[in-house]
Parts: structure tokens; sequence; C-alpha cells
């Protein structure tokens, strides 16, 4: 029988949690381990694009007036091999952190309020939706050439949402008893914006009464930067278990 876990203490309208532990989490993530046939496809896939075939792969001349300022098929393959390689970092180091909040979460000492989970949908589903309008459909289009049923497609929201919320309780725990904090001068870093820009995000987002929640989110970012850092991580490539990192060019 699972232990029903207490509501968490709510101060000022804004829920408060523990963790049984805070100490580095232990995680293991997948890596691809990129190989020459992944980069032939997307090579293929480029050409493509370009309206050419396969024939064209080592056509350098065909490259040359296709593809701006590249010189051959040589020189196509290395730039689309470092493309591959950084985006298998990137993904690599999204589901790290990822791993690192779940296994955070696990030792959440109370549940996570409804109220957090509705947050959390609402975020999601608009997520979604942005997703789908840029792509130029509508939930119901998605639904009717994915063949996927609504109350599927609901499921899928409330699973989401539960574990973003209880990653957030989780994360948010961590960092208020390590005492993150978030100075100004940090902001337009982690905004990616330059300092007269952040300025006026953040005056928009006081008008609107969502800078003390902004602020929260940057300490949980850091805060989770933070965690991902001081990890135990074991690396699974393509199914192999290995302690050691992912050989994947940085970028």
């Amino acid at each position: 029988m699972e232990l029903i876990k207490p509501e968490p203490l709510v101060i000022g309208g804004r829920a408060h949690y523990t963790l049984s532990s805070y100490e580095p989490v232990t995680v293991t993530v997948p890596v691809h381990d990129l190989t020459d046939e992944d980069v032939e496809e997307s090579i293929r896939a480029a050409i493509a694009q370009m309206g050419g075939g396969p024939e064209r792969l080592n056509d350098d001349a065909w490259i040359r007036d296709h593809f701006d300022g590249l010189h051959g098929a040589a020189e196509l393959r290395s730039i689309m091999r470092e493309e591959l390689e950084a985006a298998n970092q990137d993904v690599t180091e999204r589901q790290k952190a990822a791993a690192c909040a779940n296994e955070l979460a696990k030792r959440l000492e109370q549940r996570v309020s409804r109220e957090s989970i509705a947050e959390a949908r609402s975020a999601i589903e608009q997520n979604f939706t942005m997703m789908l309008t840029q792509q130029g459909l509508s939930q119901e289009l998605f639904l009717t050439q994915s063949g996927m049923r609504k109350a599927d497609l609901d499921a899928m929201f409330d699973e989401q949402a539960r574990d973003a919320a209880r990653q957030q309780a989780a994360v948010s725990a961590w960092a208020e008893k390590k005492g993150v904090t978030v100075t100004d001068d940090e902001i337009p870093q982690m905004l990616g914006l330059p300092p007269e820009e952040t300025d006026r995000f953040m005056q928009n987002a006081k008008t609107s009464g969502q800078l003390d929640q902004l602020r929260r989110t940057l300490v949980n970012t850091k805060a989770l930067r933070m965690i991902v850092d001081e990890c135990s991580c074991t690396y699974a490539h393509d199914g192999a278990s290995s302690n050691e990192p992912p050989h994947l060019k940085l970028v």
C-alpha cells in the first residue's frame, strides 16, 4: 500500500517542500553513438530538400552549386557530422537534467498541490498548441492526422503535468535548502538577453504580476544546473553501460 504523503506547508500562497535527502543524485543517461550511416542519412535528406537524389552524394560540383560556401561532398560530410554531434550532445545534456530532476522528485516528502499540477498542465498544453500553430496545425487536425484520441492526448498531458510539477517542487526544495539565489547581474545571461532588454522584460513581468514567479523559475534553473553538475552519472552507449563521458564534441 502506497504511503499517502502530507500536503506541503503553504506560506503566502506558496507551497514549500522538503526532501528526504539533499545528497547528489545518481542517474543513467542513454547516449546514441553517432555512426557514418547517421551522417549519410542526414546528407541524403539535406540533398533531397535541395531537389537532388542519391546520385548527388559525391557530386562536388552539384553540392557547390546548391550549398552556399561549400566546396564539395567532403566538406558537407564534415559539417553535417559536427552538427549531428552538437545535437547529440544537446539531447544528452537535456536528458541528464531531466533524469536528475526526476530522481530528486522521488525524495519529495509531501505530495504536490493540485494547483501546481494544474499550472504545469496549462503550460504544457499551451506549449503544445504553440508548436502545432508553428506547423500550421490545430489540435483537432493533429488528432485526425495522428490517429490519437483526445482522451489519450489529455491523459498524456495529465501524466506530464504530474511529473513536471513533482520535479519543479523537488528542485525548489533543494534550492531553498541550499540557499540558492540569482543576482541581478546573472539575470541577463540566464534570459539570454542584453541588459537593456532584460530591464524591459523584468519590468513587464513586474507590471503583469509575474515577477516573483519569474525569479523563482530562474532560481530553479540555476539550482538544477548545480544539481546536474554534482550528480553521479553513468552513460549508457546504445544499450551498453559506460562510466566514461559520451565521446561527443563539446560546442
